[in-house]
């Protein structure tokens, strides 16, 4: 029942992402009002169903469909993967949400293969990385105990780290969670690996994150720099993964801790300020209670920030303090060339956080004082769960449990619901009363000052005059036409009833005067090679697309006719 609701579920928001908007007739005007409520909706549905298997320990397959089913890290990732759904919208981008999901829950290497490759083709954009993205897939065809199999995942995590950086919105996660999934299934069947595949895996991951860093540092649009921030989260998390699955360390389940904790808080921060990045609006087209709008895209801005961030005692702190017990824990008793290695990874990390926490403050100066569609509600919803997961990683660590391969969490208690606990050590973190202390100190440090006749806010000497604040600023344009008005453009429809002799609508066949057939003939070629041309950039950026597709086809026509 579990299975056969994703699916539905799945299927339907799939149906909406495709269906274009003019297929909507005027009796269908009123649900078209609707349709990404509903599509939302969807996905949360899915995301719900995917949690209660997840913290049911559900396994199983579709009997009359065995090509689909649950087991292992599928459901946890589901569950963060509703979220970028439900908010990316329709579209190829949409889409390509749905088959990234319906590719989590495939069984068969093949299957998901089609379903990520097809995902990724949808999401390339342009130059040579982008028809070489939907190979990234390609490790899935391969045996785990085969020689091209780790250099093919190295290669695959710099391929995803790339469309990462180079997608805009949440539909950017879509790759990440795509390339984390590959890298844990695969690693989990391989076991460890031997030091020089390891050292390439951390090389390629430690590549995409340094990369994504600089983005964000670089990026002069607020996407660019969310962007930037989600290729480093990836690369990181790269890293992590492959300490957890293929280095035999002591510390490889705080590793695997360590990772559940960032699918956790910092994904869903993330998600929403992807968002946030890509749906701003100029102040002009709000209504009435523009000033509402803005308070709460405020909020959103400030949620979302905070749990990427390494500000205790929210998510961002909660991973990087488990990265640094993990490293502690692999050091001791390790060698002395180990131990060296490891104090490396961890500076390299540290100087990633700091990295992406100057990213995180160009984006909130890119995105100050915005405005956002719906007052930036999606946002809001990834920033109360982002939030919820922080100050209970506990809970989120049992329903994550079965994300990476290794010791199972240890029974949920009340106590055990707020505290994160790594590995089976001694080091705990209790982000509840880490928040409790800091309040405490925010109380006695504003107490003091009010005893001292000192303010802690600074209140700037001159106040500017209340109807001047938020004057809006004209500039004209050069060539003198006003906002919104652009150069007439004949339709091609239009003009090819023209060429019939259809002026006015008119039905009736008239012959075109002799005089007039070679301006006709002209307009025609001129209109022909124009859509000639169109014809063919769209094949070279679809190509690949098609191709999944054909090859899709042919492999179930084989499966059914072959016998």
């Amino acid at each position: 029942m579990l299975i056969c609701g994703l699916l539905l579920c799945l299927g339907g928001a799939g149906l909406l992402a495709v269906v274009p908007d003019a297929a909507f007739s005027r009796r269908g005007a009123a649900f078209l009002r609707w349709r990404g409520v509903v599509q939302g909706g969807l996905w949360a549905v899915v995301g719900l169903l995917a949690l209660a298997g997840a913290m049911g320990r559900l396994n199983g397959v579709v009997s009359w469909f065995p090509l689909f089913g649950v087991d292992g890290p599928a459901l946890p990732m589901l569950a963060v993967l509703s979220f970028a759904g439900g908010v990316t919208g329709t579209g190829r981008q949409g889409l390509a949400c749905v088959l990234a999901a319906l590719g989590l829950l495939a069984l068969s290497p093949l299957v998901f293969c089609l379903l990520a490759g097809t995902a990724l083709a949808l999401l390339t954009r342009r130059g040579g990385w982008g028809l070489c993205l939907p190979f990234a897939v390609l490790p899935a065809c391969v045996p785990a105990d085969s020689v091209l199999s780790v250099p093919l995942l190295a290669l695959s995590i710099l391929q995803t780290g790339h469309a990462v950086g180079e997608q805009k919105g949440p539909v950017a996660m879509v790759p990440a969670f795509i390339g984390i999934f590959l890298l844990g299934r695969l690693l989990a069947e391989t076991g460890a690996v031997p030091f020089v595949q390891q050292a390439l895996m951390l090389a390629c991951g430690g590549w995409v994150a340094w990369r994504g860093g600089l983005q964000a540092l670089r990026g002069q649009q607020s996407w660019c720099v969310a962007s930037g921030l989600a290729g480093a989260w990836y690369g990181g998390a790269c890293m992590v993964l492959v300490l957890a699955l293929a280095c035999a360390l002591d510390g490889a389940d705080a590793f695997g801790a360590t990772l559940r904790l960032a699918m956790g808080a910092p994904a869903l921060g993330l998600v929403g300020l992807l968002w946030l990045s890509v749906s701003m609006r100029g102040p002009d087209s709000m209504g009435p209670g523009y000033g509402t709008e803005r308070e709460w895209g405020r909020w959103a801005l400030w949620g979302t920030m905070l749990p990427v961030s390494a500000m205790p005692p929210l998510g961002g702190f909660s991973v990087l303090w488990s990265l640094l017990v993990a490293s502690d824990y692999s050091v001791q008793g390790a060698s002395p060339a180990t131990a060296l290695g490891m104090v490396l990874f961890a500076g390299f990390q540290i100087m990633v956080a700091v990295l992406c926490a100057a990213g995180l403050l160009r984006a909130g100066a890119l995105m100050r004082g915005g405005y956002w569609l719906n007052r930036g509600l999606p946002a809001c919803l990834c920033a109360g769960v982002a939030a919820l997961l922080s100050l209970v990683p506990g809970l989120w660590l049992s329903v994550a449990d079965a994300l990476v391969v290794g010791d199972s969490a240890p029974g949920l208690s009340v106590w055990g619901v707020f505290t994160v606990r790594p590995a089976a050590g001694e080091s705990t973190l209790v982000p509840a009363l880490l928040l409790l202390a800091l309040v405490a100190a925010a109380g006695l440090a504003a107490l003091l000052a009010r005893f001292m006749g000192a303010s802690l806010v600074p209140v700037p000497a001159r106040m500017a005059v209340p109807w001047r604040q938020g004057a809006p600023v004209y500039s004209p344009t050069s060539d003198g036409m006003g906002a919104g008005q652009t150069e007439p453009v004949l339709p091609f429809a239009q003009a090819g009833a023209m060429l019939c002799g259809w002026e006015g609508g008119s039905a009736a066949w008239r012959l075109p005067r002799p005089s007039v057939l070679p301006v006709r003939l002209a307009v025609l070629s001129r209109y022909g090679r124009r859509w000639l041309f169109r014809g063919v950039a769209w094949s070279e950026s679809h190509g690949m697309v098609l191709l999944v597709l054909l090859l899709g086809a042919g492999l179930l026509l084989g499966l059914f006719l072959g016998a």
